[in-house]
């Protein structure tokens, strides 16, 4: 796949391209919407973009979608890999290779040719455990709620999470900011990772037992109402925390239940739940943030953790297992129950 608006780059892969009949252009995009739908059908194994993409707030986010679907970048510039230009693009190797273009066609194809032979993720393409083992047995305790808040680095940490998340786990509604255009291939991918029911924020959905209700792309601030079953609400209103939706509009509407909730704030820029999760704190909800060595922004944890809003910090890779001893539940695997 070729992602540029560049003629002169779209030549240059082409003429490179043109001596090898091992590689061959599935797609042309010119905008990052298009290289994810083009992504999500051809399924290619490499993305070729040029550099001036990759400077795009929206890249970040763009970036973890198609890790999660094994799609190695392979940024185009005219400056050699690893200089300044280069280096908030590469800078934690997410899969995301630099080819200077003005070492010629050979430097891309020899390039190809590594990726093409090494092995794909393995970790980013494991099935949910619980998906595929009828073993797995989970003690559930329905009056408990989870709330999870993120933002940039958010998608790798929440399928991270969410891999872990068993298929009855306790109702769960998150809040990830992301570009307008983003949020329903973001349900999408973690629906077709997790071994719960991922759906996306509406309106007056009820969300229960084994679900996850996801936030992300919209214009309204998702909320969580507690009646005779839980629900989910979208308020139209200003941003709060500088976003919409807000992690801090979510994290406070569940306040008249906080004892029955658990509640994470991940990875991410800026404030936003902070201070929702020291307002949970303080009226009884379990709160966790994620650690400053897993997260690629320590903003938003740190915010709270520096506020008292975080009765813990925790690794990304042990994030749902805290959660599940929070909730006062264990998972049990197939060994541990001898079948």
């Amino acid at each position: 796949m070729l992602l540029t608006h560049l003629p002169h780059v779209r030549r240059f892969v082409q003429d490179a391209l043109g001596s090898d009949s091992s590689f061959s252009i599935v797609s042309v995009a010119i905008n990052l919407m298009q290289a994810y739908s083009e992504a999500e059908e051809r399924k290619p194994r490499l993305a070729l973009v040029s550099a001036d993409f990759t400077r795009l707030a929206e890249f970040e986010m763009m970036r973890a979608l198609f890790s999660a679907l094994d799609v190695r970048w392979i940024v185009l510039t005219h400056e050699k890999a690893g200089s300044k230009a280069d280096e908030t693009v590469t800078k934690k190797n997410f899969g995301i290779f630099s080819v200077d273009v003005s070492e010629g066609t050979s430097a891309l194809l020899q390039t190809l040719r590594t990726l093409t032979r090494s092995p794909q993720a393995a970790h980013r393409l494991r099935t949910p455990e619980n998906r595929t083992s009828p073993g797995t047995r989970v003690s559930s305790l329905s009056n408990r709620v989870v709330l999870i808040g993120s933002s940039t680095g958010g998608i790798d940490a929440l399928t991270e999470v969410l891999l872990r998340f068993p298929e009855d786990c306790p109702p769960t509604f998150i809040v990830q900011h992301t570009g307008s255009s983003f949020g329903d291939s973001l349900v999408r991918l973690l629906n077709g990772r997790c071994a719960a029911s991922v759906v996306a924020a509406r309106d007056a959905t009820e969300i229960g037992t084994g679900m996850v209700c996801v936030g992300a792309g919209l214009d309204a601030h998702v909320r969580v109402a507690k009646g005779a079953a839980l629900s989910c609400r979208l308020k139209t209103a200003p941003p709060v925390s500088g976003h919409i939706p807000s992690v801090d509009e979510l994290f406070k509407s569940a306040l008249p239940f906080a004892k029955q909730v658990i509640a994470c704030l991940l990875t991410g820029m800026g404030r936003d739940g902070a201070a929702g999760l020291l307002e949970l704190k303080k009226a009884g909800a379990r709160t966790f943030v994620q650690d400053e060595g897993s997260s690629v922004v320590y903003g938003m944890p740190k915010a709270a953790w520096e506020m008292g809003a975080a009765e813990k910090r925790v690794p990304i890779t042990r994030m749902a297992d805290t959660i599940f001893e929070a909730c006062g539940q264990s998972v049990k695997r197939n060994s541990e129950i001898g079948i």
